[in-house]
């Protein structure tokens, strides 16, 4: 993986890894609603994406949610 955010990088993109495995414990998904329709925005690891911002998605492998214990 960092050898591809690597190459993105060199390329002009912001690469955000998103761990699936992370949500909902680790990973926050923010959702909003402005005059201009519905936003969402993912946080993770002290980094933030907007999912209008997102070019294009590379999915390694899913991994099941980590859910809190005490939910």
């Amino acid at each position: 993986m960092d050898r591809v955010a690597e190459a993105l990088s060199k390329r002009g993109a912001k690469p955000f890894r998103f761990d699936t495995d992370q949500f909902p414990s680790k990973v926050q998904l923010a959702a909003g609603i402005t005059s201009e329709g519905l936003s969402y925005q993912l946080d993770y690891n002290g980094n933030s994406i907007k999912t209008e911002d997102v070019q294009g998605v590379w999915m390694r492998r899913l991994w099941h949610p980590q859910v809190s214990p005490d939910l």
